[in-house]
């Protein structure tokens, strides 16, 4: 995914359409999107500091309190 955005959305992926419940959904890429241009070393980069983000869920007690 990282990669993908890396590129700017390429073009083949730029516009979409299909329907969805007889509803026609369109996608278009935003102006706004531009290629980052990562190279590979800040690609790995990334992806570790993305990973820091997440973590097991942690089992939690919950404690007794006092009537």
């Amino acid at each position: 995914m990282i990669e993908f955005y890396s590129k700017g959305n390429p073009e083949h992926a730029q516009k979409r359409e299909t329907v969805h419940e007889g509803i026609l959904l369109k996608s278009e890429k935003s102006g706004m999107v531009r290629m980052l241009e990562l190279s590979d070393k800040e690609i790995m980069q990334l992806e570790a500091f993305l990973r820091t983000l997440s973590s097991k869920p942690e089992k939690v007690t919950i404690p007794e309190l006092p009537k």
